[in-house]
């Protein structure tokens, strides 16, 4: 055997050692970095709160907002959503990602609080907008977890983030007792939008103090502004994506339509057409994120 071979043997030996990593294990190592851990248990909060915007349309209704009214502020955040897209990827290579990560959190704490105040179409289109903020600064948060987990371990690593979702059968426990209690819908919605707003202050806090910078990772000297530099880079991965992908862009815009239209009218024909109760939509999202836990904790081995 020569020794480049022997070499490559080694290397095989090494790595086939890395994969053998338990799940445990390899959660050990991942939570061994301090800034994944911050980022983790703040994301677990934002994740297990994100459970409230399934009634946010029975929540306008209900503040006096028609159903029109309710579409076109949908609408009107989709857009806004599509246009933060576009340059978040753009802030995220160019600029601080630790800076991005508690922005983010920020603009949602601001936007929850002022929709648990909210009383007529303009208040909520305030909330929605701040809260919709966070879509042009979020890319900056989802690269830096990605780069604080080792390669080896990141399948373990998305999903115990992604075990945050299931954590929102905490806010929908206190929703059920709530309920049970006797409270109306429009004051609990106000309660849970208000802590949720707080909680992800406080994990705003969290993530100036305790998170490590992350610097820009563009390695090529910008030559120009800002502006003309993200419009370049803009159309150059457009041209790009639709050159090799044209396919998928058509179909995913279809799909992102038509789900538009099913999330929009989903939720008010279960409630008013097959005359589901909102304690009982409430139940059916308790029963889906139970059953979500153990394929969340077990997917990321496979």
């Amino acid at each position: 055997m020569t020794e480049r071979e022997s070499s490559q043997s080694g290397e095989q030996i090494h790595l086939d050692r890395e994969k053998s990593l338990s799940w445990l294990e390899s959660v050990r190592t991942l939570l061994s970095n301090k800034n994944f851990t911050v980022f983790l248990l703040t994301g677990w909060i934002y994740s297990s709160f994100n459970v409230i915007q399934r009634y946010l349309q029975f929540y306008f209704r209900d503040i006096g907002i028609g159903y029109f009214e309710i579409g076109v502020l949908f609408s009107v955040f989709s857009a806004w959503v599509l246009v933060g897209q576009l340059i978040a990827g753009y802030l995220a290579d160019n600029t601080d990602r630790k800076h991005l990560a508690w922005i983010t959190m920020a603009s949602n704490g601001f936007g929850y609080i002022i929709l648990s105040l909210a009383y007529d179409i303009w208040t909520v289109v305030f909330g929605f907008l701040t809260i919709a903020l966070s879509t042009f600064t979020g890319k900056g948060g989802t690269a830096y977890i990605m780069e604080q987990m080792e390669r080896r371990v990141a399948g373990v690593g998305i999903s115990i983030f992604q075990f945050g979702t299931a954590l929102g059968l905490l806010p929908l426990f206190v929703m059920t007792l709530l309920f049970d209690s006797g409270w109306a819908f429009v004051p609990i919605m106000r309660v849970m939008l208000l802590l949720a707003g707080i909680g992800y202050l406080a994990c705003t806090l969290i993530r100036i103090i305790a998170l490590e910078s992350s610097p820009p990772t563009r390695s090529s000297k910008r030559e120009e502004s800002y502006i003309r530099d993200f419009i370049n880079e803009t159309v150059r991965g457009t041209k790009l994506l639709l050159r090799i992908l044209p396919v998928f862009v058509l179909v995913s815009t279809i799909d992102a339509f038509s789900d538009s239209f099913y999330r929009y009218g989903s939720s008010f024909y279960i409630n008013e057409s097959l005359r589901f109760q909102l304690g009982d939509i409430n139940l059916m999202l308790l029963i889906t994120l139970v059953v979500s836990v153990p394929l969340t904790l077990v997917l990321g081995r496979s």
